[in-house]
């Protein structure tokens, strides 16, 4: 029981922890945080434009574009005409 309580307890004092408010804060532009979204379909990219239709069922959490944004290769949410500018 200590054992368990001591496990919950430094996951909880963990900042990226989901359940953590430093953790729900993204930094960069045109970012959101997203919780418990499927790791396949949470963001367009500029590769792979649309979202879906088969989405994984796993809980991912953390820093996603915004709608109307595409993660560009430098890790950037970009318009999708910066997609087609530098890709």
């Amino acid at each position: 029981l200590i054992a368990v309580c001591a496990v919950m307890l430094q996951a909880s004092a963990d900042p990226r922890s989901p359940g953590s408010s430093s953790a729900r804060r993204c930094t960069k532009r045109n970012e959101v945080f997203k919780e418990c979204v499927s790791s396949s379909c949470a963001e367009a990219t500029c590769w792979k434009p649309t979202i879906g239709p088969q989405c994984t069922k796993d809980c991912a959490y953390g820093c996603f574009c915004r709608e109307g944004f595409y993660r560009n290769r430098r890790g950037n949410c970009v318009t999708w005409n910066r997609c087609q500018r530098r890709g």
